[in-house]
């Protein structure tokens, strides 16, 4: 595992500094938080997917719920009957996810499930809606936008699980599924960047604030993190800061009675110690938000996982570019988000990669 960098550890003492002197008036505050972030990117391009697994630190997310709309002629002319599933995963950017409840703030100031409220929010839950977390173009917002992308674009948090490097736990599927590979900051950067978040709601001046929401626009992190299934749920609330609807994926009432596994117990682990959900070899749960990971953009890694396989057949994902500029009549369709391996296949057993 590569440790930190000494100028990461050094950026964090800055922002320990920031945090304790409650300095958040300044302009120097900004500029620590925009240097310690560019630490932690520096240090995520040298980081691996091996590295992270047996740090602890690398979530696995399975997906096998294919998009029907789109004719795929194009991206899979062979006819494929897997690859037309895959495409299927990768593109499912329209689906209309149930919600049947609003949620409540404890007394923790954690949103647990409210009052029973029928509806349906959009879920862009696939491969290309994975890709599209990268954009901190989808999470930013100003105070004359107050309200960013991700709402429109259904770009919510998702559920993972932490693999274990002591041995995990998964559900196995009868056919092939899409994988996604995030590994997360360390622990310790994670429960600073929510420390400068609760301080931002207190006030701050502009820049303070812009820095800590341009930092949420590209920082991967847990939200919930539980040993057991928690059987997580989307739910719908007025959003404090623009009165306009928002969606918030809360622990659900799955495993509710175990200790250890209250609301407030899941949102600590993740912001304090996501690795306290490990050790159990159970199926853990954990929500992420998706955000871009270092400056190379080498993460999330995307593979194949075949029934009876072990290993995983890597994969890259793309989004078709935008239309050409026409001088008359609209422009052409730009196609579908499309996949190809990589010619690397990745160990089932430690993560590494290997040529294949």
């Amino acid at each position: 595992m590569p440790p930190p960098t000494q100028e990461l550890l050094d950026a964090r003492i800055a922002i320990r500094e920031t945090i304790a002197e409650n300095r958040i008036m300044t302009d120097e505050a900004s500029q620590r938080i925009a240097h310690w972030h560019q630490q932690i990117k520096v240090w995520q391009d040298t980081d691996s997917l091996s590295d992270a697994f047996a740090d602890g630190r690398l979530t696995f997310r399975q997906m096998s719920h294919p998009e029907k709309k789109y004719n795929y002629a194009k991206e899979n002319p062979t006819k494929d009957p897997t690859r037309e599933k895959i495409l299927g995963i990768i593109n499912n950017d329209s689906h209309q996810k149930e919600v049947t409840n609003t949620a409540v703030k404890n007394d923790d100031d954690v949103w647990v499930l409210g009052g029973a409220k029928r509806g349906r929010i959009l879920l862009d839950a696939g491969g290309a809606g994975i890709v599209r977390r990268m954009n901190p173009q989808n999470f930013l917002r100003t105070a004359e936008a107050p309200q960013s992308s991700k709402f429109r674009l259904g770009l919510h948090a998702l559920s993972a699980s932490l693999l274990d490097p002591a041995g995990y736990v998964l559900k196995r599927y009868e056919e092939s599924v899409l994988i996604v590979l995030m590994p997360l900051p360390f622990p310790e950067d994670v429960r600073l960047f929510y420390q400068l978040r609760e301080l931002s709601k207190t006030g701050g001046c502009a820049s303070f604030q812009n820095a800590v929401v341009v930092m949420a626009s590209e920082f991967t992190r847990p939200q919930f993190a539980s040993s057991l299934d928690m059987g997580a749920q989307y739910v719908v609330v007025k959003s404090e800061r623009t009165g306009k609807d928002s969606v918030k994926y809360v622990r659900g009432t799955k495993n509710k009675d175990v200790d250890g596994q209250t609301p407030t117990e899941c949102r600590n682990h993740a912001r304090n110690n996501y690795k306290a959900i490990l050790g159990n070899q159970t199926a853990n749960e954990i929500t992420i938000a998706y955000r871009r990971c270092g400056n190379l953009a080498r993460f999330p890694v995307f593979a194949v996982s075949t029934p009876k396989v072990t290993d995983y057949t890597e994969v890259s994902i793309t989004l078709p570019g935008p239309p050409r500029v026409q001088r008359y009549g609209t422009p052409p369709p730009v196609g579908n988000p499309n996949y190809a391996p990589t010619g690397f296949i990745i160990s089932g057993n430690d993560f590494s990669k290997r040529p294949g």
